[in-house]
């Protein structure tokens, strides 16, 4: 979907950045969400020291001001999903849902995947989006770790 309105582009981006800062304030309480940089927001005032956890203080903080960058490009989180635990979580997924099983078998994707998963290194902010879905998602166990 395209927005054409920029003043409603603007407050789609505002809710994102709000909802993805809360998830990460929710993950910091078991899974350490840290600043790799100085966050500053659009007019260069700084919002988070690089090196800070990302807490329920500094997610309001962000979630106030339209940011410099984005901010998942400005965050690591310390556990996020290996290999292994992505590979499980498909598995997961083509188990529940037995269409998208089959199309996954149709297609023989199988080798692909697991040749994306095993063998190449998953782009990191990926990686990063992911570990945050998973330990936001309905029936997450909050102080379940992560390998």
């Amino acid at each position: 979907m395209s927005v054409t309105n920029p003043e409603l582009a603007n407050t789609f981006e505002t809710q994102g950045q709000e909802h993805y800062a809360n998830h990460l304030a929710s993950i910091n309480e078991n899974n350490a969400v840290v600043s790799t940089e100085d966050i500053v927001n659009a007019r260069g005032v700084l919002m988070v020291r690089k090196g800070a956890r990302i807490d329920s203080q500094a997610s309001l903080k962000l979630a106030r001001h339209k940011l410099m960058r984005p901010l998942e490009e400005q965050i690591q989180i310390a556990r996020c999903l290996d290999g292994a635990r992505i590979r499980e979580c498909l598995h997961g997924l083509l188990d529940k849902y037995p269409d998208l099983k089959q199309i996954h078998i149709a297609s023989r994707f199988e080798i692909d995947c697991d040749y994306l998963i095993r063998e190449r290194k998953l782009n990191q902010l990926l990686v990063q989006k992911m570990t945050v879905q998973h330990q936001q998602q309905p029936g997450h166990q909050p102080g379940a770790t992560i390998p």
